[in-house]
């Protein structure tokens, strides 16, 4: 079962090319890692662990890359995902418009003309060169701070690129299991963080689904000939289990039988180091086979639609569930010696929906007097009181949190050299849970599924066991002792706070180590101080 997305930039998002800490370069794509990683991090806490290993580890279920929408202008709503170029594609050099394709049977290089060959870029079903997708990216400067004074550290600026925001993409998510394809229905939807520096301005985007208009064909058969062309990067192993990038026929499917047309082969590769948030580290090093490549092969015999159904549906290579392997079979523009100069389509298309716009009601009074500046005043007021009460929301937690841990070291009589209650590193996985929580568009969906992940579940992070200095540390409170965890459960329902209110609180707990005396210190001097400011402002404004 596949579930086709679209996936809408909503801020920057930084796709390193490459695990280098310089010259960093950035993705024109969302790669279907990301999203897998994204996904994981919220359904984890839900599955069992043989759920798990069948929908993020066992390649079952595949996350294709994310490619640009190309829309039509007369039909907005309607588009078709851009695949990457071909690399069979040349041009003379300095001559854009003259395409060639020199993985057609027909075509004759002019051995008096320096070909260049195509390396970037999406087309279309019926656009080449004139790419179908103008993929805006930027570049931004960053220094490092010193923990100690919160300054930037000299000689420590460094540079990210970065896919800005306000760009859509589409993709989709291929799953066996029928109950797995149901969950995952119910998930890809609403806000994700992907990418890199997703704590600060970078990364949130925002998924809704779609049924296409027009289902994929199959693939053409040509006699003994197969063309392949690479979707998105594949890596392959020989038949001695060793990573290649000229696979053989059988290597990508065990009925085909052949072996690659050197001359009518163009194959670009890449080497990719992934970083795997879960273990704080790079996994192992993939040579892969990179997007846009063309194989060609020579059968011995025609190919079955079996095997031809097999490789468009299921893809070729390993690691599937990361994105790789997407190939399209002979698709129409390999017979074409100048592809695009003839009426029909370079490919079958890959129809998209795109959301609708939200629609606005408006009586004619409304209309009459509303104007852009009056808009804009009252957009501006409503964010401020929102801000408001998130701040004092936030305000009335962090006093409960520091009465709590002045409490527990009281009552366990705790030294100053000592640590007590829960850290920072334990405060800062809820901030990330935080961050991740965005399985639905409505709020109070998403802190039920916080709160189920942070205290509920069998994986919880406020665990009470096990953890007797942590979060299940006790005092008394009343007539009876409390834990930690238990007096932050009970104050997140009373207060009613949301993920945005979260967020806040937990991106301000995060700066100070409040097991430690001199953290608590200097958490109780920050937030008190502000407290009784704001009392006695409040309190001069009514005198007045």
């Amino acid at each position: 079962m596949r579930i086709f997305y679209t996936l809408t930039t909503l801020e920057p998002v930084i796709i390193s090319r490459s695990s280098a800490t310089t010259q960093h370069q950035t993705l024109d794509h969302i790669p279907g890692s990301a999203l897998l990683g994204a996904v994981a991090s919220k359904l984890y806490p839900q599955l069992s662990t043989e759920d798990a290993f069948t929908l993020f580890h066992s390649g079952e279920c595949r996350f294709s890359p994310a490619y640009p929408v190309v829309t039509d202008s007369d039909n907005p709503q309607y588009g078709e995902i851009a695949l990457p170029a071909p690399a069979s594609w040349h041009t003379p050099k300095g001559e854009k418009n003259d395409l060639s394709n020199h993985a057609a049977r027909r075509f004759a290089r002019d051995e008096l003309t320096q070909y260049q060959q195509i390396r970037q870029g999406f087309i279309s079903s019926a656009r080449t060169l004139q790419y179908a997708a103008d993929i805006r990216t930027g570049l931004t400067a960053r220094t490092a701070l010193d923990s100690e004074t919160q300054r930037a550290k000299e000689g420590q600026l460094f540079q990210y690129a970065f896919i800005q925001a306000e760009q859509t993409f589409a993709g989709w998510v291929d799953c066996a299991d029928p109950a797995l394809a149901i969950l995952l229905q119910h998930t890809l939807h609403g806000e994700f963080v992907l990418g890199r520096s997703r704590n600060s301005e970078f990364g949130k985007v925002s998924l809704s689904l779609y049924q296409p208009q027009t289902q994929p064909q199959p693939a053409a058969v040509r006699g003994n000939e197969l063309v392949i062309w690479c979707l998105s990067d594949m890596a392959c192993l020989d038949a001695f289990g060793q990573p290649t990038l000229t696979p053989s026929a059988q290597d990508l499917h065990p009925e085909l039988c052949g072996d690659l047309d050197p001359t009518r082969t163009f194959i670009r590769s890449r080497r990719v180091r992934r970083f795997n948030r879960a273990r704080g580290g790079l996994n192992s090093e993939q040579l892969l086979i990179a997007a846009g490549s063309v194989l060609t092969y020579q059968l011995q015999d025609a190919p079955t639609e079996l095997a031809l159904h097999a490789l468009t549906e299921q893809g070729c290579g390993f690691a599937r569930e990361q994105g790789l392997g997407w190939v399209m079979i002979n698709p129409a523009w390999a017979e074409q010696e100048k592809p695009g100069t003839g009426a029909s389509e370079l490919f079958t298309p890959l129809a998209v929906t795109l959301p609708q716009p939200t629609a606005r009601h408006e009586t004619k009074a409304d209309h009459a007097t509303a104007s852009p500046l009056l808009a804009w005043v009252q957009s501006k007021r409503a964010k401020q009181t929102r801000t408001d009460v998130r701040k004092r929301r936030c305000q009335a937690m962090h006093h409960l949190i520091a009465d709590a841990y002045q409490s527990l070291r009281r009552y366990h009589r705790t030294p100053p050299a000592y640590q007590a209650g829960p850290s920072s590193s334990q405060w800062r996985r809820l901030a990330d849970l935080a961050r991740s929580s965005h399985a639905d568009r409505v709020q109070h969906h998403g802190i039920l599924n916080w709160r189920r992940a942070a205290f509920e579940s069998e994986s919880a992070i406020c665990k009470t066991t096990n953890d007797p200095s942590g979060w299940g540390i006790e005092w008394p409170e009343g007539d009876q002792l409390v834990t930690f965890a238990q007096q932050f459960d009970a104050a997140v329902t009373h207060h009613q706070l949301d993920l945005d209110d979260l967020r806040l609180l937990l991106e301000e707990l995060c700066r100070y180590d409040l097991s430690t005396d001199e953290g608590l210190r200097a958490y109780r001097k920050k937030y008190m101080a502000n407290s009784t400011t704001h009392h006695a402002d409040n309190q001069q404004e009514a005198e007045q």
